[in-house]
């Protein structure tokens, strides 16, 4: 007589679903822990390449205005032209100002060329911070629906702690060898050789020293250290979920009055 239970596929059975499960786990974890430092470092740099301060603000420190000619009145216009030509439609930068009170276009074809290639490295990065974010997104969503907020909060920790490891190695190169690294950067990122300016005449070099660029990438490095600081402080909170509940869950009060008298058997 056939049985009326038939025995599950072994697809349904409890060890396939176990590993199932620590599969999901693991690809979760993976994809949050991967992702988070590369959506806070180009967030941070998506914010430097759009902050008016950081522009004004190392004009200032660099002493650009003596350098160019350009009155720092007119250098905040020429910022706001840098930000704009970032983040608009038009291929080529074509900037005017006063430079000692003559006005005149300020970058050559060589400036304008290299112009071209950092604004597709910039949208390269937008891109990436987009993207990072969404797969963080649905990572961390997928975490919490499956696995509840302490997994999600292991996952902050292990990906927050990550960034600043690795963030605290890349920042230590750079701040020994800052200008060896920032040359390899451009031969590695850049196919031509309208990168290599001449300070003497170039406009770009004198608007934007070597120094503004340690400047810029410094604040980079600490805005994406403090991201990574607060999701490793978010998961650690998020990991003590629950805890102080169930320590102190002690089982329930006995009853209260006189104990009863034994009986007789």
């Amino acid at each position: 007589m056939p049985s009326l239970h038939p025995t599950p596929p072994r697809w349904a059975s409890g060890s396939t679903l176990a590993r199932a499960s620590r599969g999901t786990s693991a690809l979760l974890t993976v994809v949050v822990v991967l992702a988070l430092p590369v959506f806070f470092v180009t967030t941070s740099v998506r914010a430097a390449v759009n902050s008016l301060t950081l522009y004004t603000f190392g004009f200032q420190r660099y002493g650009v205005a003596e350098a160019t000619g350009i009155a720092p009145k007119d250098l905040e216009g020429v910022a706001r032209a840098f930000i704009a030509y970032f983040n608009g439609p038009e291929e080529w930068l074509q900037i005017h100002a006063p430079v000692f009170g003559i006005d005149r276009p300020l970058l050559n074809w060589r400036e304008q060329y290299h112009m071209r290639d950092v604004r597709g490295l910039v949208r390269g990065v937008y891109r990436a911070q987009e993207v990072s974010g969404g797969v963080l997104g649905v990572g961390l969503v997928g975490a919490f629906v499956l696995r509840g907020p302490r997994f999600v909060g292991r996952a902050l920790l292990l990906g927050g702690v990550l960034s600043l490891g690795l963030l605290g190695v890349s920042g230590g190169a750079l701040a020994v060898a800052f200008s060896p690294l920032f040359t390899l950067f451009h031969l590695l990122a850049f196919r031509n050789p309208f990168w290599r300016l001449d300070p003497s005449h170039d406009m770009l070099i004198q608007l934007f020293p070597e120094g503004f660029w340690f400047l810029a990438t410094l604040l980079v490095a600490a805005a994406s250290a403090v991201q990574a600081g607060g999701a490793a402080l978010g998961g650690w909170a998020l990991t003590r979920v629950g805890q102080g509940k169930r320590g102190g869950d002690k089982g329930p009060a006995p009853p209260s009055g006189p104990s009863p008298r034994p009986g007789l058997l």
